[in-house]
């Protein structure tokens, strides 16, 4: 129950970085208007603009934080960038629109998606080069050629490995965080208590720790306990034995004789003194007790 907590709140967090690319991605299409007017491409920012930015703000409202809504904002997003370098005749400025996109998917702190989108970089460049070069009417480069395309893959490659790094340790630290927000509410019990017999989750190192310390906390609490009940009884007995020997000694008839009083019996889990007397109703008065807990185990 707790791991499933953890993934709630990651889902969570994915679900507000698709808010974040949904608007980055309308913002884009914004772009491909306004560049439409260096080419006349209108037309291409409506086709390819408007299903790049719909589709994922469909996933977003459907299934947000799932996996799937992740990559599909990567795969928009170097759709658009692929639309502003064909609109722009292939211009080297616009191919840091790519770069740029690759560091927006790192607030999603999946390597994976990043992986996708630099995949997907890849296959752009290598098809529209090689598209543009057999005459079929698209721009990716102002001269096409294999020696450029490979020049920018080498900086694609680069800026992929150290966003995966990073990725990766901002996914440990996201766990840790979600981990230490589910334990605190775990661990707190109605009335201001702790609960110390609360599941935690121990996905992360952090996590693993603090379910160790818990448990250590749990079982010296216990060991407490247990102490403080065995002198509490051991105490209650002493005063009782010692009560019993305060008794006056008597020999009339009916008289309470100190020997015939022993430590037997329970009150409220603790052991009680009883009388071997003639008399146990005397004895029980004289040492505080109720008549129903002392019993006759003498001579009548």
């Amino acid at each position: 129950m707790s791991n499933l907590h953890v993934d709630e709140a990651l889902r969570q967090h994915s679900h507000k970085a698709d808010r974040l690319m949904v608007m980055i991605l309308w913002a884009m299409f914004g772009v491909a208007l306004a560049l439409s007017q260096m080419h006349d491409t209108l037309g291409w920012a409506f086709a390819v603009g408007i299903p790049a930015a719909a589709i994922p703000t469909l996933l977003m409202l459907t299934a947000g934080g799932a996996r799937i809504t992740r990559m599909a904002m990567a795969v928009g997003l170097i759709v658009m960038c692929a639309l502003h370098i064909h609109q722009g005749g292939g211009r080297d400025e616009l191919h840091f629109g790519l770069f740029v996109a690759l560091a927006f998917l790192l607030c999603y702190r999946d390597w994976s998606v990043i992986v996708v989108a630099a995949g997907l970089t890849a296959v752009h460049h290598l098809s529209f080069n090689y598209l543009q070069e057999q005459g079929f009417g698209v721009r990716c480069l102002v001269e096409p050629g294999i020696g450029i395309v490979l020049v920018h893959a080498g900086y694609v490659v680069a800026e992929t490995i150290v966003l995966c790094y990073l990725a990766r340790i901002l996914h440990r630290e996201a766990v840790q965080s979600a981990e230490l927000r589910v334990s605190v509410a775990a661990l707190q019990a109605p009335g201001g208590a702790i609960n110390l017999r609360a599941q935690l989750p121990a996905q992360s190192d952090s996590g693993r720790a603090l379910q160790e310390v818990v448990s250590l906390l749990g079982r010296a609490l216990a060991s407490v306990q247990r102490s403080v009940h065995n002198t509490s009884e051991r105490r209650l007995a002493s005063n009782f034995a010692g009560q019993c020997r305060a008794v006056p000694a008597q020999r009339a008839p009916g008289g309470i004789d100190p020997r015939h009083c022993r430590i037997d019996g329970r009150i409220d889990g603790y052991r009680a003194p009883e009388c071997r007397t003639r008399a146990p109703g005397r004895c029980a008065r004289r040492l505080g007790l109720r008549g129903r807990h002392a019993r006759r185990t003498g001579r009548e």
